[in-house]
C-alpha cells in the first residue's frame, strides 16, 4: 500500500535528522551551557517556573524549558539533545507546510517540488549544527519554532483571501488570536523574533492581497502596513525603556554604532552568505575584525552585493515572488543582530538559524529552475548537495563532542583571538587535567590580549594547582585592578591566602565575595568552613567570556 505523499515526505525529514544529529546525544555541556544551564541554580526545581514565566526580557519559555530536562534527566545531556532535535524537526515540518499552503494557492507559479526540497536543504544543512547541538542555542530553534507556527496560523487566516474568496471572520480570527499567541512565544524564547510582523507584512503582500500576484500598490494597504509597523515597533520600545538600552554596553567600547553597521556588511555577505552556499570552516568562535571605514574593498562588495541581492528581489516579485520573498527573509530575519546595534560578538552561527530558512527556499527554487536537456542532471546535483550537507553535518557534530575537541578546532581557525586560547586552556585543565598545556594557552591568550581577565584568573588558578601560590596570587591581583568586584576573584584569593595559613586575610576576602555576591554559594560555604575551623574548601573558579 503505497502511503501518502504528505506522510512519505514527512517521515523522509523526520529520519534523515534523526540519522544526521544521533551522534550528538553523548555531547557535553559547551561555552555558555556551563553558566546557563549546568551552574545555574533556578533551572533546578520546577517551582521556579513561575518566576521564570514572568520576565518576557529574559527568555522565560527557553530557560523553562531547560528546567524540565533538569527534572527529566539532571546533568546528563540526553534530554536536552533530544527535545533540540525534536524542535529542528519541528522547525523542517513547519517550513514543509507553509511553502505548501503557498503552492496551493499559486500552483502556476511555484512548482509542488519546492516545500519538500526547501526543508530538506534546511534539515540537513551544516551551518544548523551550532543551533542544534549547541544545547544554549534551542533560543534560536524555539524561538524559529513558535515564528513559522505564527507564520503558519496567520497564512490559515488568510488562506480564502488568497484564493479570492470571501474571509469568514470567526475562523479567521481564532488563526489570528493563535497566531498572536505564537508571536508571543517566540519573543519568550528569543528576541530575534521581533522581525516576525515585518515578513508577515511580505507575505500578505505577496501572496494574500492579490491571486493574479501582482503586489497591489502600497497605498490600497496603508491600515494594514501601519498595523503591522506598530506591532513591531512596541516590544524594542518596551524593552528599551525597561533595560535602558538595546545590544550590548560592553560591546559599546568596541564599536560606535556606524562601525559595527559596516562590519555587519561583511559578516552577512563573507560570513553568513559564504557559509550557507559553502558550509566549510564552521567555527564557534569566527575572529571577525571590526571595520572602521566604508572606504574599503570587502566592505564595498559587500554594499554592492547586498544592493544587487534586494534590487534582485523587487525585479522577480511579479514574476517569481518566492524569490523575492526568500531574498527579504535572509536580511530583515537578520537585521536584529546585523544592525546598528553592537553585540559583543559581531557573528555566531546560530544567529543565522532563522535566516537559513529564507535561504533554503530561495536554493530549492534555483535548482528547480534549471533548464537542461539532460534530465538526470538536476536530480544528481540535488543528491550530491544533500548528501555533502549530511556528511558535513555529522563530522562537525563530532567536533561539538567535547570542549577539548571543540576549542583545539577553533583554535586552529582562530589562532589569533584570545579567548579561543583561554576557552581551550580550561578544556585542557577541567576536562583532561592537563595543567602544563592549560598554561601553556593561558599565556598565549595573554600574548594576544595582556589585560585580559578571564585568562588571568585562569591562570591564576593553574598555578595555584601545581602549587606556585606566589604567582597564583600574582595573576588574581593583577586582574583584580580591572574588576575589583569580581567575587569568584575574591573567593579565589581567599584560597591562597588560606594555603598559606592567612586566615584573617581569607575571612575578609571570603566576605567579600558573599557582599558582592549573596548567591555565590561557593564562596558562602567556604566562609562557613573557615568560620568553623575546616578549611576543606570548594575549589578555586574559573572564568569564561560569555556571550
Amino acid at each position: 500500500m503505497n502511503l501518502p505523499k504528505k506522510t512519505l515526505y514527512i517521515s523522509i525529514i523526520i529520519s534523515l535528522i534523526i540519522g544526521i544529529y544521533f551522534n550528538t546525544f553523548k555531547n557535553t555541556f559547551q561555552f555558555d551551557d556551563i553558566i546557563h544551564i549546568l551552574n545555574n541554580e533556578k533551572i533546578r526545581h520546577l517551582s521556579n517556573l513561575p518566576e521564570m514565566l514572568t520576565g518576557l526580557f529574559s527568555r522565560p519559555l527557553l530557560f523553562a524549558s531547560f528546567s524540565i530536562n533538569y527534572y527529566i534527566s539532571g546533568s546528563s545531556t540526553v534530554s536536552y539533545h533530544a527535545v533540540n532535535i525534536l524542535l529542528h524537526i519541528g522547525v523542517s515540518i513547519l517550513i514543509y507546510f507553509i511553502l505548501l499552503n503557498t503552492v496551493k494557492m499559486y500552483e502556476k507559479f511555484i512548482s509542488h517540488h519546492i516545500p519538500f526540497l526547501s526543508a530538506l536543504i534546511f534539515a540537513l544543512h551544516p551551518v544548523n549544527t551550532e543551533s542544534v547541538t549547541y544545547i544554549i542555542s534551542r533560543s534560536s530553534i524555539l524561538s524559529t519554532f513558535f515564528y513559522l507556527l505564527s507564520l503558519l496560523m496567520f497564512i490559515k487566516a488568510n488562506e480564502k483571501r488568497g484564493k479570492g474568496q470571501e474571509v469568514r471572520c470567526k475562523k479567521s480570527g481564532f488563526w489570528l488570536l493563535a497566531s498572536g499567541f505564537c508571536f508571543i512565544f517566540a519573543l519568550g524564547s528569543k528576541e530575534d523574533a521581533v522581525t516576525l510582523p515585518i515578513m508577515a507584512l511580505f507575505y500578505f503582500l505577496f501572496f494574500l492581497s492579490n491571486k493574479n500576484m501582482v503586489l497591489s500598490p502600497i497605498r490600497n494597504h496603508l491600515k494594514i502596513i501601519l498595523l503591522f509597523i506598530i506591532i513591531v515597533s512596541i516590544y524594542p520600545l518596551i524593552r528599551y525603556l525597561k533595560l535602558g538600552a538595546i545590544g550590548s554596553e560592553e560591546a559599546s567600547g568596541i564599536y560606535t554604532h556606524f562601525t559595527y553597521l559596516l562590519t555587519e556588511f561583511n559578516v552577512i555577505i563573507f560570513y553568513y552568505l559564504k557559509l550557507l552556499f559553502l558550509p566549510i570552516n564552521l567555527n564557534v568562535d569566527p575572529d571577525i575584525r571590526p571595520i572602521i571605514s566604508i572606504f574599503n574593498l570587502s566592505t564595498l562588495t559587500s554594499l554592492l552585493v547586498i544592493s544587487l541581492m534586494l534590487i534582485s528581489s523587487f525585479k522577480f516579485f511579479k514574476r517569481d515572488p518566492l524569490i523575492s520573498f526568500s531574498i527579504l527573509w535572509f536580511f530583515v530575519t537578520l537585521a536584529p543582530t546585523s544592525s546598528i546595534f553592537p553585540l559583543l560578538d559581531p557573528a555566531a552561527e546560530h544567529r543565522a538559524y532563522l535566516s537559513t530558512v529564507g535561504f533554503s527556499i530561495l536554493l530549492a527554487r534555483l535548482i528547480l529552475k534549471i533548464r537542461i536537456k539532460n534530465i538526470y542532471i538536476v536530480p544528481c546535483l540535488l543528491v550530491i548537495i544533500l548528501l555533502s550537507f549530511s556528511l558535513c553535518t555529522i563530522k562537525r557534530n563530532f567536533v561539538w563532542k567535547e570542549r577539548v575537541s571543540l576549542w583545539e578546532d577553533a583554535v586552529r581557525k582562530s589562532p589569533s583571538k584570545a579567548r579561543t586560547h583561554d576557552a581551550l586552556g580550561l578544556a585542557y585543565n577541567e576536562e583532561r587535567g592537563l595543567i602544563d598545556e592549560a598554561i601553556r594557552q593561558y599565556r598565549i591568550a595573554l600574548g594576544i590580549k595582556p589585560l585580559y581577565f578571564d585568562a588571568l584568573n585562569n591562570l591564576g588558578i593553574a598555578l595555584d594547582m601545581k602549587g606556585d601560590l606566589d604567582g597564583a596570587l600574582q595573576k588574581y591581583e593583577f586582574a583584580l585592578l580591572m574588576k575589583p568586584n569580581s567575587p569568584e576573584l575574591h573567593n579565589n584569593i581567599a584560597i591562597i591566602h588560606a594555603k598559606r595559613g592567612e586566615m584573617d586575610k581569607a575571612v575578609e576576602e571570603f566576605k567579600k565575595a558573599v557582599d558582592l555576591a549573596p548567591s555565590y554559594i561557593k564562596a558562602r560555604r567556604n566562609l562557613e568552613m573557615i568560620l568553623k575551623g575546616m578549611p576543606n574548601f570548594e575549589g578555586s573558579t574559573s572564568v569564561d567570556s560569555y556571550r
